[in-house]
């Protein structure tokens, strides 16, 4: 492999710079990070292992029934993907449903003008129930996971460094004893009432989609407000990533002289990309080195997707694995 002149001295002169800068490194922590200390934190394990899926069949059989009702047949794949799948056309049947159930009778000498909306406040109750429902069993499985394997520890640059962490765990905490003051839980923690969490498609993304299988508009009042309550009641329980971005911006301004972005464990999943470029616009990126861990090469891919779209210089990052990182090493 050769390197031109210039490619020498952009190496040397990155070098150079951060010989001089004191280094301060960000970690965006990911699920795959609690999974790597076998926190059993996936919503589906294809081994048949513990989690969501598995806590819900053994201890809330009523919401696993209602999530089979709402959303149809889900596959391990649907599970796989849980939260973007909260986002599924099978709520225009649930509108269908309901309207047809609801429907007023306009010959009756009870009819009244607020019968016409009937059909579609049942579509909203029905919906917004169900998503109370996995909401509130969501929360009650994330406090029963254990704090995860000690000898799983990796090495973390911990003096000088700060963390973003989409995980609703304290892996950070009680693991590696960092302090609160240094931890940023984007979506919330165990410790709070509320967690963050749901699909990332928009009012207008989500019409979009089940327009694709029949127009909102088609038929009478009745079946058209209740799709629409159908969708309005679906898109409430986005992550609205831009209202949290702001809430936190005095966080993000501290990362003006960051110099090493490690991002372990993290999905790149789409709904999350805002807050990416969130970190990144805040970053002087010309001289911040990024390391991602990837588990396999589907990972590695997707990693090369998102260093491309933010247009990180190749001689500025690494892919790595978690298991490499490792402080204790397993030897068999």
């Amino acid at each position: 492999m050769s390197f031109s002149a210039n490619s020498i001295i952009g190496h040397l002169l990155l070098w150079l710079i951060r010989k001089c800068i004191v280094d301060k490194h960000l970690y965006v922590i990911g699920n795959g990070f609690d999974i790597h200390h076998n926190i059993p934190s996936k919503y589906y394990d294809t081994r048949g292992g513990d989690c969501f899926r598995k806590w819900l069949d053994e201890n809330d059989g009523d919401t696993l029934c209602e999530i089979n009702d709402i959303f149809g047949f889900t596959t391990d794949e649907w599970w796989k993907n849980f939260e973007e799948n909260l986002a599924s056309v099978e709520t225009l049947r649930i509108a269908y449903e309901d309207a047809f159930e609801h429907y007023p009778d306009f010959g009756s000498d009870d009819f009244r003008d607020r019968d016409y909306d009937e059909a579609s406040i049942a579509v909203k109750i029905r919906l917004d129930n169900v998503f109370d429902n996995i909401s509130n069993a969501f929360m009650r499985w994330i406090g029963t996971l254990p704090n995860g394997n000690d000898e799983k520890k990796v090495r973390l640059k911990t003096e000088n460094g700060v963390f973003i962490t989409f995980n609703y765990t304290h892996t950070l905490e009680n693991l590696y004893k960092i302090s609160a003051d240094k931890i940023l839980h984007i979506h919330g923690d165990s410790d709070t009432n509320t967690l963050v969490f749901g699909h990332g498609l928009h009012y207008s993304e989500l019409r979009k989609e089940m327009e694709k299988y029949e127009r909102v508009e088609y038929g009478d009042y009745i079946c058209q407000t209740s799709k629409e309550a159908a969708i309005y009641s679906v898109a409430s329980h986005r992550k609205r990533v831009e209202k949290i971005i702001e809430e936190n911006k005095q966080w993000f301004s501290q990362l003006h002289d960051i110099t090493h972005i490690h991002i372990l464990g993290h999905s790149l999943a789409k709904v999350d990309l805002p807050y990416f470029h969130k970190i990144m616009k805040s970053c002087d990126m010309s001289s911040v080195f990024v390391e991602i861990s990837c588990f396999d090469d589907a990972a590695r891919e997707n990693a090369m997707g998102f260093l491309k779209s933010l247009k990180i210089d190749t001689c500025n990052y690494r892919l790595i694995d978690l298991r490499g990182l490792q402080v204790y090493k397993d030897y068999y």
